[in-house]
């Protein structure tokens, strides 16, 4: 498995429509590239109402559809297609948009795929989705990351999890202190400077490849995801400490943590 997260803080529902057009549109165009445009099967849309009542009007449909369920009443939205046996690489695809905070301020841009290992290129597949952060990044974009395992708590980040920090309060500090890290990472220009400048994260050796996103930097730490081990997020982690949220990370049963270091940041 493998996800692609961009975080946003934005509370228009009609900017907020447009950039989730535009992620499902780049979803689907590199699904047909790496996949030989096996997500041409009907997905499952639905969405959950303000307060996460769950709509009962799920339908069938394609992604791009999904995209009309998002309005003022919509605190998420999703597009989900399983196929099973019926393609050799690939298991299965979901496309999340979901708002939070307490004012709907905030959104999260998302897809996960999951699929076979012996019958995917890895590095390409993480490839494509370190492009659609890098395309997709906006002016109000605070965030985003490429990881290789389930997200948990989405909203949360992995390191919120492990630091049990609330969503909103994580993303309204975004620009003070960086929300995780991970096989990929978008880090705000904001907090550059605290980590000695571009040069310096280039020069860290810690990163694959360092490139100007927007009003960010994307940090890629290996070339492919199945070489980020616990060596490489040691490096990343240890580049990155002096953006990071101070606290001990505290794991949870039956969650897998692996390439997130047990440590304090600023310790």
């Amino acid at each position: 498995m493998i996800s692609a997260d961009m975080y946003v803080r934005c509370a228009d529902v009609k900017v907020l429509r447009a950039w989730f057009a535009a992620w499902v549109s780049s979803v689907t165009g590199l699904a047909v590239e790496l996949f030989d445009g096996a997500f041409a099967h009907q997905w499952m849309l639905g969405r959950t109402l303000a307060g996460g009542a769950r709509d009962a009007s799920a339908e069938n449909g394609s992604p791009a559809e999904a995209v009309d369920l998002l309005d003022e009443n919509a605190e998420s939205v999703f597009a989900y297609l399983w196929l099973d046996e019926r393609d050799p690489a690939l298991r299965d695809v979901r496309v999340t948009f979901q708002r939070f905070a307490d004012d709907g301020g905030q959104a999260l841009l998302q897809v996960t795929i999951g699929y076979f290992t012996q019958q995917v290129d890895a590095a390409r597949l993480g490839q494509a989705l370190v492009e659609l952060l890098h395309d997709n990044v906006t002016p109000e974009t605070t965030y985003g990351q490429v990881a290789t395992l389930h997200p948990q708590y989405p909203p949360r980040t992995r390191l919120d999890v492990l630091l049990r920090r609330d969503a909103a309060d994580s993303a309204g500090e975004a620009t003070r202190v960086l929300r995780g890290y991970e096989w990929a990472t978008l880090c705000p220009a904001a907090l550059i400077g605290r980590l000695g400048g571009v040069d310096a994260v280039r020069e860290s050796g810690a990163f694959a490849a360092v490139r100007v996103a927007g009003p960010a930097l994307l940090l890629q730490a290996s070339r492919s995801p199945v070489d980020y081990d616990e060596d490489a997020a040691r490096r990343v982690w240890h580049t990155l400490r002096p953006v990071l949220p101070p606290g001990r990370p505290k794991p949870l049963p039956l969650l897998s943590f692996a390439s997130m270091v047990m440590e304090d940041a600023r310790s």
